[in-house]
């Protein structure tokens, strides 16, 4: 693609993740109006609105990896690791709410369920190691761990975005009360 042509699909993506938050119904000629880019360009890069928001649904996946590449760097431990993914994560409201809001839709798509299960997969990496390092009860498997991580993830959003926390409150308590509740 041509840096045009890049530009123009990055546009796309970052309005219609705004828009079918918004309004799920929204066309591809709502997208193409709120991206100020013309009709033809949308429909020549997405055959329909599904493959669009397939395609908003991998860059929200692929946010998430952005925002947490640094995190074995910066981590002092595994537990310091977890906190991080916290902070980093919680920003990103509008990507956790596109996710959710399509969650039915994106069963169906091979593509987005190898991705969501590869992130999954790191997550449960990473507890399995703080684990293995004691930092983490024995007393819980790596599963019932993971899903404690995802419920305080989506309590951060949730508080984040109805009261008014900001993100890095709703990051800071959801660790608290992750190491309240399952560290050693």
């Amino acid at each position: 693609m041509d840096a045009r042509t890049n530009n123009s699909r990055k546009k796309i993506i970052q309005s219609g993740l705004k828009l079918f938050i918004q309004n799920e119904d929204s066309t591809l000629v709502d997208v193409a109006k709120r991206a100020e880019v013309g009709r033809a360009t949308v429909y020549r890069q997405f055959k329909h609105k599904e493959a669009l928001q397939e395609e908003i649904a991998l860059y929200c996946l692929d946010r998430f990896d952005e925002v947490n590449m640094s995190v074995e760097n910066k981590a002092k431990d595994s537990l310091d690791a977890i906190r991080l993914v916290f902070e980093n994560t919680l920003p990103l409201y509008e990507e956790f709410a596109f996710l959710q809001k399509f969650e039915k839709m994106f069963q169906k798509s091979e593509k987005l369920q190898v991705r969501m299960q590869q992130q999954d997969n790191e997550i449960r990496e990473l507890i399995k190691l703080a684990k293995d390092e004691g930092l983490l009860s024995k007393h819980f498997c790596v599963d019932w761990i993971f899903y404690f991580f995802e419920g305080l993830l989506f309590a951060g959003y949730k508080m984040s975005h109805l009261d008014n926390y900001s993100s890095g409150k709703a990051a800071h308590l959801a660790f608290l009360s992750f190491k309240s509740g399952v560290a050693s």
